[in-house]
């Protein structure tokens, strides 16, 4: 699989001619590998490699002992279960005898599952496009004994495969000493990509200059960034999707909906069987790599439903919910945690569980629905490595006809059951379980679907008594009964995250706390004393750095800014804005700077300035906690507040005009609300009253009649004071943000919170 990440280190280096050394070819008989090696490794993606002829040691200090021993380099290869290509290099190279031999004859092999070691994977991925000016996986690289990178190598045939082996085994054998040079100038300069550092600020201005960038990128028809591949971009979709809910900005609203109608309906959704494939290499988004990753569906089911609770469209809400259910049908383990992915490949082929050619609908479907679906699908495609075949997609669907269209693809969905499936990667990976739990948590509490709340409760219960040691630090995997390695920064911050999302579900503090201890325990492993966080807690290769760039996922860095910001609001201790402050100065300079890389780090910095959208809130760092909802029948707002043990508002209206009132009212649309109704006041005497005060403590309910519901996104805004028996704190605005209603309730009910807890 491909992967395009522009780079402005890439005018580094001149090219390196490798291939002036030249080689004898190695005789002797083909090694077999050491099987031992990799059968017990945790990874189906290693284990699958056990077999091959190339004599693979695992990333550890035992093969870096014997390259520094034999004075080898080391070719290290990097790629994971569900990668199409990684496949085939296995085919072609690791298990041709020849090839084999030469590379276990001259150097060391390592091999790497980059989602078990995504520090390793990172930081060599980077030295790649350094040196080929491009990236991709399988990445194959050539290090020095010190693990300093000198030559890299994506896919390639045998027999250019076996060119590149020699020319690198050749440099190392003739020109050790400028090899060694030349790696240490890559590694250093990648170092000083990685790390350099200035801080920013983020401020109206700057926060509409990283928009407006970023969308003069995408493409006003198909959606997604112009040119090349069209990879989702989620932490790009966020950014979008805040200014469009937080500030009515058309034109981000207008990029984000045209991106995710056309997912929706193209052939990077798997319309018979749900869930998302990886990434599309048209523009159209129709030919994708047929890749299913957990992440991503998490990412995309939170983004379809911040979509629907902007626009109310029940086409992302279905979209929403069909892409839950897949990852709960096909990636969810019996004991609640989720797997990490579904293999593109089947039957010695990329996608050829989901292709279909033209004879063969009809053979399924008949003459008539096969012509329905071929138009509906935009024909066959044309060229490339799928010309012939048909991905079933909607992109040409005239929406009149979508029911008959969703029946047909259940019967291709009943059909190609018959046909051997992909393999799936069975490691439930902690952070990726975070960000699922996240997911599953909002769309329990935005659609009050008890059904998503107990699958979020069971994950996390799950990475909670199974992912941690005793000392309470988190295990990267969980795969054949036992955790695996050590847990990096993106594992705690996403963890975290998807615990908060939790207790805005449940209003069950255990997991605030659990949250907030994730949090505490990343600065202590990952914190750099210049500023900023390490993605690992120590050296795992060639550089130790900081995670600032998004990929398919959001930087590291940015998710424990916003995790900050998040307990900031609900946790009391005053440290959390602190470090959010500290965080988001250093995570700033870098995003600013180049926001289509940095938008996870703008959203996160944005929403420790300007607070949280919807219609969840939190005041006085977490004493009191309120929650928006429409009637059923749009008739009414409902504001709930619940108010912690020993505090209290002062009521409507406040015993006199040096006291702050609790005050609701609605900002738009005008000119539809009545009057507010406020609860009863209780008389109570404080400590620094000489007179009993009218306040308002525990819980209570605010509402605002509604002459008509709102056609249009509704925002209200709550105005209170909280105090306790000693001081008044400073008053607070909760601004709540609420799309018009549609039918569903829009609040859990009491037996179905009480079920999540």
């Amino acid at each position: 699989m491909k992967r395009s990440v522009t780079i402005r280190l890439l005018r580094l280096l001149p090219v390196w001619l490798l291939a002036v050394a030249l080689i004898m070819p190695a005789h002797g008989q083909a090694e077999t590998a050491p099987a031992w090696r990799l059968r017990d490794a945790p990874s189906p993606y290693l284990k699958a490699h056990a077999s091959d002829r190339v004599a693979w040691r695992r990333w550890g200090p035992g093969a870096f002992a014997e390259a520094r021993r034999a004075n080898r380099p080391i070719f290290l290869s990097i790629g994971y279960l569900a990668c199409y290509w990684c496949h085939v290099l296995q085919r072609e190279v690791f298990t041709n005898p020849a090839l084999a031999r030469f590379i276990n004859r001259h150097f060391i092999p390592v091999l790497v599952d980059r989602e078990l070691n995504p520090a390793v994977d990172e930081s060599y991925m980077l030295a790649t496009e350094a040196l080929l000016k491009r990236g991709g996986w399988p990445n194959n690289l050539f290090l020095t004994p010190d693990l300093k990178p000198f030559h890299a190598v994506i896919y390639a045939p045998p027999e250019r495969f076996k060119r590149i082996l020699e020319a690198a085994a050749g440099a190392w054998r003739e020109q050790e000493a400028e090899t060694r040079r030349y790696a240490a100038r890559v590694s250093r300069l990648v170092a000083a990509y990685l790390n350099r550092r200035h801080r920013g600020r983020l401020d109206e201005r700057g926060l509409k200059q990283a928009s407006d960038a970023i969308l003069g990128q995408f493409d006003t028809f198909h959606g997604g960034l112009t040119g090349g591949a069209k990879h989702f971009r989620a932490p790009l979709l966020r950014l979008l999707a805040r200014r469009a809910e937080m500030d009515a900005d058309e034109g981000a609203w207008a990029a984000l909906r045209v991106t995710l109608d056309t997912i929706a309906r193209a052939g990077v959704m798997d319309h018979a069987g749900g869930g998302f494939h990886r990434y599309a290499v048209d523009a159209l988004w129709n030919e994708p790599h047929f890749e299913k990753m957990l992440a991503d569906q998490a990412l995309l089911a939170g983004l379809f439903l911040r979509a629907w609770r902007i626009g109310g469209d029940p086409f992302h809400l279905r979209t929403a919910r069909r892409t839950l259910d897949y990852a709960l049908a096909d990636l969810r383990a019996p004991q609640g945690g989720f797997y990490s992915s579904r293999d593109a490949e089947s039957e010695g082929r990329e996608g050829a569980y989901y292709l279909w050619r033209p004879e063969e609908l009809e053979n399924v479907l008949g003459k008539s629905d096969a012509a329905f679906v071929l138009d509906a699908s935009g024909g066959a495609i044309t060229d490339g490595e799928l010309a012939g075949f048909v991905v079933p997609n909607r992109s040409a669907l005239d929406e009149k006809d979508g029911k008959r269209f969703d029946a047909l693809m259940k019967r291709l969905a009943a059909q190609r059951r018959r046909r051997s499936p992909p393999q799936r990667d069975e490691k439930i990976i902690s952070g990726h379980n975070g960000l699922m739990i996240t997911a599953l948590a909002e769309a329990a509490r935005l659609l009050d679907d008890a059904a998503y709340g107990d699958a979020a409760l069971k994950a996390a219960r799950f990475v909670w008594n199974n992912l941690r040691d005793e000392r309470g630090r988190l295990f990267r995997s969980f795969h054949d009964g036992k955790p695996h390695g050590a847990g990096t920064l993106a594992d705690y911050a996403y963890l975290a995250r998807g615990l908060l999302a939790l207790f805005d579900l449940t209003d069950d503090r255990v997991w605030l706390k659990r949250a907030a201890a994730l949090a505490r325990r990343a600065r202590r492993l990952f914190a750099d004393p210049d500023g900023g966080y390490f993605l690992s807690a120590g050296r795992t290769g060639h550089v130790r750095f900081r995670p600032f760039a998004d990929t398919a996922l959001p930087a590291a860095q940015s998710v424990l800014l916003e995790v900050f910001a998040r307990l900031t609001r609900r946790d009391g201790d005053p440290a959390w804005r602190r470090w959010a402050d500290e965080l988001a100065g250093v995570v700033l300079g870098r995003a600013l700077d180049d926001p289509i890389s940095g938008a996870a780090g703008i959203v996160a910095a944005d929403l420790l300035r300007r607070g949280e959208v919807g219609a969840l809130q939190y005041a006085a760092g977490g004493v009191a906690r309120a929650q928006a909802a429409l009637s059923a029948d749009g008739s009414e707002l409902r504001v709930q507040v619940r108010l912690a043990e020993g505090w209290h508002v002062n009521a409507n209206p406040a015993s006199s005009d040096d006291y702050v009132s609790l005050t609701l009212s609605l900002k738009a649309p005008l000119g539809i609300a009545g009057a507010a109704r406020y609860p009863a006041a209780q008389l109570k005497r404080f400590g620094f009253s000489d007179a009993p005060l009218r306040v308002l403590q525990g819980r209570f309910v605010v509402r605002l009649p509604l002459s008509r519901p709102p056609a249009t996104a509704l925002i209200a805004r709550l105005r209170l004071q909280a105090c306790d028996d000693r001081l008044c704190l400073a008053p607070e605005p909760l601004t709540f943000r609420l799309r018009p209603p549609v039918r569903r309730s829009t609040a859990p009910a009491p037996a179905a919170r009480a079920r999540w807890r």
